[in-house]
């Protein structure tokens, strides 16, 4: 979490702008994209023959750039929330 002032409201500002992000035609593809894509690469590792490592791994490594994505903007948003807080918090 931010330190100083500065830090402090830049946090906030990305919060509020990934959130602002989620609301939007292209944020809700996005993240309808994301979860499309989640879904499709967990069926192919269920399906994956158990011997072929390099396919698990490959489909494995699809799922965590997804699931990064979203925690990315997660992230964004939660310390946006957490600096918001503290700007409150100093402001009393």
């Amino acid at each position: 979490m931010p330190e100083d002032k500065q830090e402090l409201f830049a946090a906030a500002y990305m919060g509020d702008q990934a959130e602002k992000f989620f609301k939007t035609d292209l944020g809700e593809y996005l993240l309808t994209r994301v979860d499309d894509i989640i879904e499709t690469e967990r069926r192919k590792l269920e399906e994956e023959d158990p011997s072929k490592r390099e396919a698990i791994q490959k489909i494995q490594n699809e799922i965590w750039r997804a699931r990064k994505f979203q925690s990315w903007l997660g992230e964004l948003i939660i310390d946006g929330q957490q600096a918001r807080e503290l700007i409150e918090i100093e402001e009393e």
